[in-house]
């Protein structure tokens, strides 16, 4: 019951009222650990359409083709796809700057440098100074990936928004 799970929170922190009434039907997911760090290297100083269209042209170019009630959907590919693709080929996908991390993050997957299962048995504090150590990911977006795609509850982003709140 989230009402009273809300109402209960709100009546220890009255604070966070503003908070909970904004996030209002938001909810945690538990996303793939690939996925989420790819598209999160993506989100570093970038709006939300550019990143979805960053995305999306990731998927139509190197994912695999799927039909679902007769729409064609590409899903997200996988390493081994992402494997070959040259800093050009991530380039051409509109991801910027950060086309040299994508394809460097890759390469430190295969070379198994970076661990991505590794990171379950981490605690939050151990995963985020492992995450930070590679090139392209900081803080915030090692954050991101934590909170989204291993449940690491302990370490989440902090940006404007969460600083606004927390004022």
């Amino acid at each position: 019951d989230y009402g009273k799970i809300e109402h209960e929170i709100i009546k220890k922190d009255n604070k966070i009222k503003d908070a909970i009434t904004f996030s209002k039907g938001l909810k945690m997911i538990h996303q793939d650990p690939f996925e989420t760090l790819i598209a999160y290297i993506i989100s570093q100083n970038n709006r939300v359409p550019s990143i979805a269209n960053s995305l999306n042209l990731l998927s139509l170019n190197y994912g695999e083709k799927v039909m679902f009630k007769n729409k064609e959907y590409y899903l997200f590919p996988s390493i081994e796809k992402l494997s070959n693709l040259s800093v050009e080929d991530f380039r051409s996908c509109k991801v910027g700057f950060r086309d040299k991390y994508l394809f460097e993050i890759i390469e430190c997957i295969n070379n198994k440098e970076l661990e991505l299962d590794n990171i379950y048995d981490m605690t939050g504090d151990g995963a985020l100074k492992y995450l930070v150590g590679f090139k392209g990911i900081g803080m915030k977006v090692a954050s991101c990936i934590l909170l989204l795609a291993y449940q690491k509850f302990d370490v989440y982003p902090v940006d404007t928004w969460v600083k606004k709140f927390m004022l």
